[in-house]
């Protein structure tokens, strides 16, 4: 997604407009992608930072991933609940 993870209550209202996808030109391609935790914006909510491979070369973006997650710690950090 290209912004925050919805509330729950907009998720369950069916009020969440999503946006466009970022993985639609990788899906067409078939270039490896994935997303690893990569820290909360200012409403607490998780933002993930969208890896990107060429293609047939899934052991690099899995090698990269696995790196960043061993650098830093935000796949270990949760965010706090928000009740809305």
């Amino acid at each position: 997604m290209r912004g925050p993870a919805p509330l729950i209550s907009e998720t369950v209202n069916e009020t969440h407009q999503r946006p466009h996808s970022n993985t639609g030109a990788f899906n067409h391609f078939g270039t490896p992608a994935m997303t690893v935790p990569c820290g909360f914006s200012k409403d607490g909510l998780p933002i993930g930072l969208q890896l990107v491979g060429p293609a047939f070369r899934e052991p690099v973006v899995l090698s990269i991933a696995y790196a960043y997650q061993q650098s830093t710690d935000w796949h270990l950090r949760t965010p706090p609940v928000v009740r809305g």
